[in-house]
């Protein structure tokens, strides 16, 4: 499934120190079910992030696709926050 949320991110900015960005998160969403369980409810996410924009005209990068660019600990969160936006 694939889904579109709105999310805020901290950047590190060499002039401004940390700033909190605006961004808009595409990813794609697989459901997995455990094949013994009973009831139709996910037991789990697959989460594949597709890209993250800068929506922040106040950001050198507005308009760029920054995920290459992303650290691990805010690519979890944003994928936390898409298994959230689904469940």
């Amino acid at each position: 499934m694939l889904i579109n949320f709105n999310s805020e991110i901290t950047r590190d900015d060499k002039y401004r120190g940390d700033v909190d960005v605006s961004v808009e998160v595409e990813a794609n969403i697989i459901a997995e079910h455990d094949p013994y369980g009973t009831g139709d409810s996910p037991t789990s996410y697959e989460v594949e992030l597709l890209s993250v924009t800068i929506n922040d005209h106040n950001d050198f990068d507005d308009g760029q696709n920054v995920l290459s660019r992303l650290d691990q600990y805010t690519v979890t969160y944003l994928e936390e926050e898409a298994t959230k936006e689904v469940q």
